[in-house]
């Protein structure tokens, strides 16, 4: 795995969990988990990635809560002006899988197929389950934009 896939998958945790160590913590699983399934997989990385990562989380989700956002952070490099709170709220609020698909895609910048690949659904599941977290998201915020941004 590259620097940049393990760092997206930290940021998916991160923002799947609002906690930091958790999310440094739940990476090194991951990383574990694709190193054992790429030897001699036919599958593109990108897959193997949403697969493992998809695999950790709903084992994780089952056993702890979303932290509240944090203040500061230590190693993940989000600006310091980023708010989270609309993000942190709709974490509750929405299936964990919309929210999954959500971050990988809009957040962390994964492609369609190797998301819908990795969590064996099709395209149009994925922009479904984007579509509704967006309506739910879009739902939330004031038509301001609300004092704490997004």
């Amino acid at each position: 795995m590259s620097d940049t896939q393990i760092k997206s998958v930290a940021l998916f945790f991160f923002f799947a969990f609002f906690d930091e160590q958790k999310s440094l913590d739940l990476t090194a699983r991951v990383i574990r988990l694709v190193r054992k399934k790429a030897k001699g997989a036919e599958v593109p990385l990108e897959v193997l990635i949403v697969q493992a990562a998809q695999k950790v989380l709903v084992k994780e989700a089952k056993r702890t809560d979303v932290a509240p956002p944090p203040q500061t952070l230590q190693t993940l490099q989000i600006p310091d002006e980023t708010q989270l709170g609309y993000l942190h709220a709709l974490r509750r609020k929405i299936a964990l899988d919309e929210y999954s698909a959500l971050v990988w895609t809009h957040i962390i910048g994964f492609p369609e197929p190797a998301l819908a690949a990795g969590l064996g659904s099709t395209v149009g599941t994925i922009r479904h389950r984007n579509g509704a977290a967006l309506r739910t998201l879009g739902q939330m915020i004031p038509p301001d934009g609300g004092a704490r941004g997004i």
